[in-house]
């Protein structure tokens, strides 16, 4: 398969490609996520941290931080009654918050923002612009009661909102990380944001990642997890293998050493299982398949990316019986929670 075909598959299943200098960030939408539908209805994210030095550009701001700063401290010296030292150090970590939303946040970094009950997952554009304009959101709750919600922040950045995910979906790491204090925070975890909102995508070019969700409420049994697992090794073996043959198969993926599948799992019923392997393009197109076969991908075409003999392998050993036992059992799905923008 050349790089160009690679490149249309991968296009046609919305299958991404991140690299080491893709940044995630925590961008909050206000106290108790006041500001949530605004970010999401208006595809922005947004800090008020300068908003009381009447700046008409960012420009206007990039200029001279030290004297925004400067502002800041005497500004919330007399709002607040903090003695000067404190002042000052609240006033640096807005300018610094400030400069980090602007310069430091780049294209296409990830941006999470954090609702009551769910998350955003985004991309950032490079669109940033100080805005003082009302951002309205109206509509009624649950409960029948009319809401009005005026959003004036004014740093603002377009976003891209993708993905929308329960809270109670969230890895336990990457729950912790979302309690951050600050406004604007970097996110280390950045392969617990991929795995949760991305089936499959592409790390540096050369690592494959794959993941599935586990959505069994109940006990899991131990007997399917060994089996879900034991799938991940005969995946491995069929994408690595150059020559397979039905009849010595059991024999040699018992005889086969070149296993380098690493996993994460989280069993909290419901949890999830991540993959990673290291895979050269050929070998990731064949993934690609294998798991759209087991986990299903209507997108996809088989023709011309692997030989139908290798497809009714595919087929004969990962969708048997077994397998289809353990993953209904599980309750296993690929994870999906694209956003339904109104």
């Amino acid at each position: 398969m050349s790089s160009d075909e690679f490149k249309k598959l991968l296009e046609m299943l919305n299958i991404k490609k991140f690299n080491s200098e893709t940044k995630c960030w925590l961008v909050r939408c206000e106290k108790h996520s006041r500001y949530y539908d605004n970010f999401k209805e208006y595809g922005i994210a947004a800090i008020g941290h300068i908003d009381a030095l009447g700046y008409k550009s960012v420009d206007d701001f990039l200029v001279n931080p030290m004297d925004a700063e400067i502002k800041l401290t005497e500004r919330i010296a007399s709002q607040t009654g903090k003695d000067k030292t404190s002042a000052k150090r609240t006033a640096k970590v807005y300018v610094n918050q400030a400069l980090t939303f602007i310069d430091v946040i780049k294209e296409d970094d990830i941006i999470i923002t954090v609702g009551k009950e769910k998350i955003l997952v985004g991309y950032a554009t490079k669109y940033i612009a100080l805005d003082d304009s009302e951002l309205r959101i109206t509509g009624e709750d649950l409960k029948g009661k009319h809401y009005n919600i005026i959003m004036n922040l004014s740093l603002r950045r377009d976003i891209i909102w993708e993905h929308e995910v329960d809270k109670d979906r969230l890895p336990p790491s990457l729950f912790k990380t979302l309690m951050k204090p600050q406004t604007v925070a970097q996110i280390k975890e950045i392969h617990s944001v991929l795995h949760m909102v991305h089936p499959m995508y592409i790390y540096d070019n050369k690592n494959f990642h794959f993941s599935v969700n586990i959505n069994q409420k109940d006990s899991l049994n131990n007997r399917y997890i060994s089996q879900l697992f034991s799938m991940f090794d005969e995946m491995e073996y069929i994408i690595k293998s150059e020559n397979i043959n039905e009849s010595t198969y059991d024999d040699d993926i018992a005889c086969f050493d070149d296993f380098s599948l690493s996993t994460r799992a989280s069993f909290m019923s419901p949890g999830e299982a991540w993959a990673m392997l290291a895979l050269n393009y050929k070998e990731m197109a064949t993934a690609i398949v294998i798991y759209s076969m087991i986990f299903g991908n209507s997108k996809l075409g088989f023709d011309g990316i692997i030989d139908k003999e290798i497809r009714h392998m595919i087929a004969s050993k990962l969708l048997n019986k077994k397998y289809k036992k353990m993953k209904d059992n599980l309750e296993l799905e690929q994870p999906s929670n694209e956003i339904e923008l109104k």
